[in-house]
């Protein structure tokens, strides 16, 4: 990806932001990977792409993997072997430890849950990650699981 774009609806223009490697909206924010370092999240005003605030995370995002649910966003870091917990209403951010290698991410609507998927081939984990205390639930799958 290059650079966030938005569009005014009733104007048609377009208003260029910040190069970015993947986004996700929250309410009236857009969360965004900075290309120019991914260990940063950026957050911009979704009707101008003004810059709100930076928040640095520590480890490397996955670009494709950024996620949202309620006030939650959630971002896959599987060179560190971790998910990324970002409340929006605090913007504090807390790195979660994964077993396995994180494979795939979800936020519940509400932004209560997060659930990390560990890719095993046919077998793996599925980690369920309470976004508030940050207690986990691993449940492991084998292939007779699978459909």
């Amino acid at each position: 990806m290059d650079a966030l774009q938005a569009m005014d609806v009733d104007t048609g223009q377009f208003v260029v932001g910040d190069r970015v490697e993947g986004f996700v909206p929250v309410g009236d924010v857009v969360v965004a990977v900075l290309a120019a370092d991914r260990s940063t999240l950026g957050v911009y005003r979704v009707r101008d792409l003004a810059p709100v605030r930076t928040v640095p995370i520590g480890v490397p995002v996955d670009d494709e993997r950024l996620v949202a649910g309620g006030g939650t966003v959630a971002a896959l870091c599987r060179e560190a072997g971790s998910v990324v917990v970002l409340d929006t209403r605090s913007w504090q951010a807390r790195q979660v430890d994964i077993p396995g290698k994180p494979a795939s991410v979800a936020v519940s609507d509400d932004g209560a849950h997060v659930v990390v998927g560990t890719g095993q081939g046919r077998t793996g984990r599925v980690v369920v990650v309470d976004a508030a205390t940050e207690s986990r639930i691993t449940l492991k799958l084998y292939e007779s699981d699978v459909l």
